[in-house]
């Protein structure tokens, strides 16, 4: 899983130049679920993306791009259920 977010990080940073990431102090420690496979981790990324224009079919774009890639990128390491939230602001 951390290789997955180390990709995802790097992902965004090749393909929008800055970014920030905020990490938990005390964050929760990953759990594995008996007899099965479920980790969980947070990870923070902030970026600023420069949009040709703001218009919603550009955001939902950006949305289904960011999506893709964050996806393909856990999929290569098995994990196909990703949850995470995207915001736009």
């Amino acid at each position: 899983m951390m290789l997955a977010a180390a990709q995802v990080v790097i992902y965004f940073m090749r393909a929008h130049g800055r970014i920030e990431l905020d990490l938990l102090q005390h964050a929760p420690p990953l759990r594995i679920r008996a007899g099965g496979r479920q980790l969980t981790g947070t990870l923070f990324l902030s970026s600023m993306v420069r949009l040709p224009a703001d218009t919603p079919e550009t955001r939902a774009q950006l949305d289904a791009e960011v999506r893709s890639e964050v996806e393909r990128r856990y999929a290569r390491y098995g994990i196909t259920q990703v949850s995470y939230d995207l915001q736009l602001i």
